[in-house]
């Protein structure tokens, strides 16, 4: 984040609201240069696309991985076409009795987490994997 740039603009909408500054001027310095800038990014990045060897339950054709703001998930490689989507496991089973399900890296506004597949059936979380814990407790001894 650019303070500089956020200052100037509220500075600038500030005058805008006061009736000194054309709110279309405004616009036009900021969406021109913006525009170019998105528009040459478009053109040069290439989007990866990470292809699994796992097959799609649905219509059968490969899963790909891709990434949300709650972190990477298996999808369908015909998306939109299928819709088919699932969470990437840590391989690590849930400790909650009787459970069954498998931990997932989730995201949420209060940052990374560890939640069960099996969820809203089974509601565990924690900050960090049951392994790693133990990782921890080996090294402090």
């Amino acid at each position: 984040m650019d303070i500089k740039f956020t200052a100037g603009m509220e500075d600038e909408l500030d005058e805008v609201e006061e009736g000194n500054l054309e709110w279309v001027k405004v616009i036009n310095d900021f969406y021109v240069p913006f525009k170019g800038k998105l528009d040459y990014a478009n053109e040069v990045i290439q989007k990866e696309v990470v292809t699994t060897d796992e097959i799609c339950a649905t219509c059968g054709k490969p899963m790909v991985v891709k990434w949300s703001r709650k972190g990477k998930f298996l999808s369908c490689s015909d998306f939109p076409n299928c819709r088919y989507a699932k969470s990437i496991t840590t391989g690590i089973k849930c400790p909650q009795e009787g459970c069954g399900g498998e931990l997932i890296e989730r995201r949420s506004r209060r940052g990374l987490f560890y939640g069960c597949t099996k969820y809203p059936a089974c509601t565990y979380t924690a900050k960090t994997l049951a392994e790693e814990k133990a990782q921890e407790e080996k090294q402090e001894k």
